[in-house]
Order: C-alpha cells, then structure tokens, then sequence
C-alpha cells in the first residue's frame, strides 16, 4: 500500500483555479501543480489584468506549479484577435514562470470557436518567435514531457 500511496503523491495533476487559493490547495515540494486556465488566461479585453498578473506572479514563486499557455483565443474577440492580442497575457507568463515552467496547450476543442489548432499554434509560435531555440524547444514540448513524467523527448524545431 506504501508503493501505492507514493505513486499517486508522484503523479503530476492539473489543477484549474477560479481565482488564486493556493492555500486551499497544498503546493508543498511534495506535490506539483498546473496553474489552470483560469489564472494563465485573463477575460479580454481585461480591466483588471493587474490582479490576474499579481496572481500569475504569486503562483510562480511556488517552483512545483507550472503554467499552461492555453485558452487565449477564446478569451479574445473570437473573429478578430490576433497574436498581437495574446502577447502581452503570453509575454506576463514567460516573465512570471520562464520558459521552463510554461507549456503550450492548444484547448482544443473548444479553442475552434474562435480559430483552428494551426492558427492558435501559429500564434504562439509568433509570440515566443524571438526566443532562443532552446526557450521555444520547453514551451512547446519539454515543459510538458518533464511535468506530466513522459518518457519521450520532443522532437526538435525545425
């Protein structure tokens, strides 16, 4: 029962938050966590993008919860956003968690309201296209191999 216990306290869980409650969740070193939608996506346009960037930054001092670059586009204006939109919500992230502690998530299905997986691809590629290789090479693959435990490596950019 020991062995068991110890593996699901290893499994890596997603967890999406409506507002910033870490103390009602434990994020001790034990445990890692996934900053949900909720905190890496803001409503757009957003008045209050000072608190969501006050609590995307206070989720980022705890080094075990990570964050998921997903679900812009159906925040935005769904016939009209461009990646010009997304950058400064993508740019806040990267700022507050790095490279190495964001991965990109497409929110697929429900990101086809407002564009198809290659344009919010695309988009994300446009954000984070003045990143070294490297820094692009952990948001779109190795974040999410190293959180989620995989046992593959993301093939490189091309």
């Amino acid at each position: 029962m020991q062995d068991q216990a110890e593996f699901y306290r290893s499994l890596a869980l997603p967890i999406q938050f409506t507002e910033l409650t870490i103390d009602g969740q434990t994020a001790d070193e034990d445990s890692k966590l996934s900053r949900g939608q909720r905190v890496s996506h803001p409503y757009f346009p957003c008045p209050a993008a000072r608190w969501w960037a006050s609590d995307l930054r206070a989720a980022a001092q705890y080094p075990n919860i990570y964050c998921k670059l997903s679900g812009l586009v159906t925040e935005a204006t769904w016939n009209g956003w461009t990646p010009a939109d997304l950058r400064p919500y993508i740019e806040t992230a990267l700022e507050a968690f790095g490279p190495r502690r964001c991965m990109f998530g497409s929110d697929w299905p429900v990101c086809k309201l407002a564009g198809s997986y290659e344009q919010v691809y695309d988009a994300l590629l446009e954000v984070v296209g003045d990143l070294s290789q490297d820094e692009q090479q952990w948001i779109l693959g190795n974040t999410a191999t190293e959180f989620y435990q995989l046992k593959f490596e993301a093939p490189p950019l091309s």
